[in-house]
């Protein structure tokens, strides 16, 4: 399943494509104020149909801000009362230093755990 949400002029499209092996989503494209509904509806809604950890390959997101960040740590805040994690594959690393701003620092090579 994919779907796409408006895009401005110098905006990228998003684009959510729902992966199985692991189970979660391949995220690509700006997740903004014009695709902010979008993102949190999918990434609640494969919370609400996975069990265990969810995985959000990132590797190709070009820009998230700070909205985004919220859904991303209000899920992992959901996920882990419920023992689960919140795993994020691929992480591109211009996006690194938005996540120890918000104060996950501890990113490992390949994934961070939020």
């Amino acid at each position: 399943m994919s779907t796409e949400g408006r895009e401005a002029s110098s905006a990228k499209t998003l684009r959510i494509t729902i992966i199985t092996d692991p189970p979660g989503l391949a995220i690509s494209g700006d997740v903004d104020f014009r695709s902010l509904d979008e993102f949190t509806t999918a990434v609640s809604h494969a919370v609400d149909t996975y069990l265990g950890d969810i995985y959000l390959d990132l590797g190709e997101v070009e820009f998230i801000e700070v909205s985004g960040m919220r859904v991303l740590a209000d899920v992992s805040r959901r996920l882990a009362e419920e023992n689960r994690r919140l795993v994020l594959k691929d992480l591109a690393p211009h996006l690194r230093p938005v996540l120890q701003v918000v104060g996950w620092s501890q990113l490992p090579d390949e994934s961070a755990t939020a």
